[in-house]
């Protein structure tokens, strides 16, 4: 757990999008982006993972593993894309520069990677997701619940059965109050606690617009093409 949490502390986000991704994204400080309800990001109590090399360093030797030494050979496996491999290739070196990790680097072709992160995966592969509908159901119980979802990671324990239990709750719950609070510590177990991912960035769309057209998109960042204006020019 501790060297999981360290490596998600490990990666610099926002230098990732500066120098690789330029387009605009946010860091990922939680699983489910800004719009879908009952995300936590925003939230003022909310202390998602972000970079911090210092902490990252702090929990590889309270592990045992002081400045990466003695730790397990890590392979970092992505789908074929040269996007992916520009990612991983500035994670790869986050990790060298601020844990002292060595990470070897894989790729496979989409339809071979998904057979082998089902039933072999390596100790790290990249996975992205794009919403359905804009509720934290569709984002943490569809995922990674242990028998409602594919649960890729294959998450089990005792935090994985107590992160089932409060997904279904959240998802039977009528009071958008109490979904929150559910889904608030759900993502807190996911993505901090026991650190199964580590959320990279938040997908944005980079577009050009003439002047006389007036946009709109919904909370989750969807166009909305039917309310569309174009104003007199």
């Amino acid at each position: 757990m501790k060297v999981r949490q360290a490596l998600s502390y490990g990666i610099d986000r926002q230098k990732l999008i500066d120098t690789v991704l330029k387009g605009g994204q946010k860091p990922a400080d939680a699983f489910a982006c800004p719009g879908v309800f009952g995300t936590p990001t925003g939230d003022p109590k909310w202390k998602g993972i972000l970079f911090d090399a210092a902490k990252g360093k702090a929990l590889l030797a309270e592990a045992g593993y002081k400045d990466g030494k003695g730790l397990s050979e890590i392979t970092l496996m992505f789908n074929t894309s040269a996007g992916h491999q520009r990612i991983a290739e500035f994670i790869q070196q986050s990790w060298k520069e601020n844990l002292g990790i060595e990470v070897k680097l894989a790729n496979q072709e989409w339809a071979v990677y998904l057979k082998t992160v089902n039933t072999d995966a390596p100790q790290v592969y990249r996975m992205g997701w794009c919403l359905d509908y804009p509720d934290e159901n569709n984002w943490v119980l569809e995922n990674f619940h242990t028998t409602k979802s594919l649960n890729n990671p294959k998450w089990s324990g005792p935090n994985a059965v107590e992160f089932d239990r409060l997904t279904e709750e959240a998802a039977l719950a009528s009071d958008p109050a109490k979904r929150k609070d559910l889904y608030f510590k759900a993502e807190e177990l996911l993505t901090v606690t026991d650190a199964v991912i580590a959320p990279i960035y938040f997908y944005t769309t980079v577009v050009m617009t003439k002047s006389y057209v007036e946009r709109t998109y919904s909370k989750a960042g969807h166009q909305e093409f039917w309310y569309w204006k174009v104003k007199a020019h």
